[in-house]
């Protein structure tokens, strides 16, 4: 078995992907408009909610991969299941990092109803 990388389309399809991702974070904290009551920690939605939604959708996919994979037998169905939960995992990971529930790295509170008197809210 060769490694991702090595075929050809797959090395330039991974670096498409990197161009994207930077150009696509330099255009949010350049060229976004800023919100005056939320100021920087507003920018952050723009990260947070689609790696969420990703984060999502990959244990969507664990799941009718686990129900394939348990109707069929077949290896490729559980292959895809631990590469999606692997994928899933990273991605909730970044969720709880971006997390505007509390003070952050920009010293903004998470907002009007801040998240403090119900620690249930930081549970998945």
């Amino acid at each position: 078995m060769q490694r991702f990388f090595s075929y050809k389309i797959n090395f330039l399809s991974g670096a498409v992907v990197l161009v994207a991702m930077v150009w696509n974070i330099y255009n949010i904290f350049t060229n976004t408009p800023m919100v005056p009551d939320q100021h920087w920690a507003q920018k952050i939605f723009y990260i947070h909610v689609p790696v969420a939604w990703t984060g999502f959708l990959s244990y969507f996919i664990v799941m009718v991969a686990g129900i394939l994979y348990l109707i069929n037998k077949e290896q490729k169905w559980d292959r895809l299941g631990l590469a999606a939960a692997e994928i899933g995992t990273l991605f909730v990971t970044l969720v709880l990092i971006t997390d505007q529930s509390g003070p952050n790295q920009f010293g903004v509170r998470g907002g009007p109803g801040s998240h403090d008197s119900q620690p249930h809210l930081f549970c998945f």
